[in-house]
């Protein structure tokens, strides 16, 4: 959807996950053109809202699903596939332009809309409500997020799990002995995955993002804060070995919580 014209193919920055090439920068321009209409469309609501005199009387929030359909996105547990957009506009509370690092995860949404009106918690919801945050009257909200990727239907069965702070993520493929495969990205492969198989031939740097989509280490480890891309898997290095026991704790009682038997 959307008018990928609008885009110059050959002028758009690519994240350093993708490998460069013809085919990889025409579809990251028809996603930059879905973003761009999704826009329009959150304006037309946003125009509604205003027109009915209801805007400032409404909190809106805009949420990102997940990364895009493209290689280390979507169907993975990289920050690029599982990072949501959060944007709230409520301007009897919260201050314009403010940002907030606190740590949301999506059930966290529904505790927040009953919160806001005026409801009482509902016991057994997952969530907690985090209007006290959007508001600007606390700075945190959790100590972990937590990811989980079966890889049904879209492949074989692929187990991860993963864990992070502000500023450390913990990946655990749960059968790393396998090749990772998704019918929408690798088998039979979408057309940006076949022109990044091309481009390898020939390509080192692409080689080895090939290699790394495909084949998993059993742990995964990295520094968000210097590594927003995750390109550097730093869980053989020592000095993480006692971060990797703590995180590793917390995903596992938090599944044990969740009754997930992992693999």
């Amino acid at each position: 959807a959307g008018d990928a014209s609008e885009f110059n193919a050959e002028e758009i920055k690519l994240p350093p996950n993708c490998v460069d090439n013809e085919q990889t920068r025409k579809e990251f321009c028809n996603y930059l053109a879905e973003i761009r209409l999704l826009d329009n469309e959150v304006g037309m609501v946003y125009d509604a809202l205003e027109e009915t005199g209801e805007l400032d009387n409404t909190l809106v929030i805009f949420l990102g699903e997940q990364g895009p359909q493209m290689p280390f996105g979507k169907w993975t547990l990289y920050h690029y596939g599982t990072n949501s957009a959060f944007i709230a506009r409520y301007p009897k509370e919260i201050k314009a332009g403010t940002m907030s690092d606190a740590i949301v995860q999506y059930e966290d949404i529904l505790p927040t809309m009953i919160d806001f009106a005026g409801g009482e918690p509902v016991e057994g919801l997952d969530g907690i409500s985090c209007l006290d945050v959007l508001y600007g009257d606390k700075a945190e909200h959790r100590d972990w997020a937590y990811g989980i990727h079966n890889n049904i239907p879209e492949g074989e069965s692929y187990p991860i799990r993963s864990i992070q702070d502000k500023r450390y993520k913990l990946i655990v493929n749960l059968a790393p002995e396998i090749d990772y495969h998704c019918k929408y990205m690798t088998d039979p492969g979408s057309s940006m995955w076949k022109s990044w198989l091309e481009t390898a031939k020939t390509d080192e740097g692409a080689q080895r993002l090939v290699n790394n989509f495909l084949t998993r280490p059993a742990i995964e480890l990295y520094d968000l804060q210097e590594d927003p891309w995750e390109l550097n898997n730093i869980a053989g290095n020592p000095e993480h070995e006692s971060r990797i026991k703590t995180m590793r704790a917390a995903l596992e009682a938090w599944m044990t919580q969740q009754g997930d038997r992992g693999a």
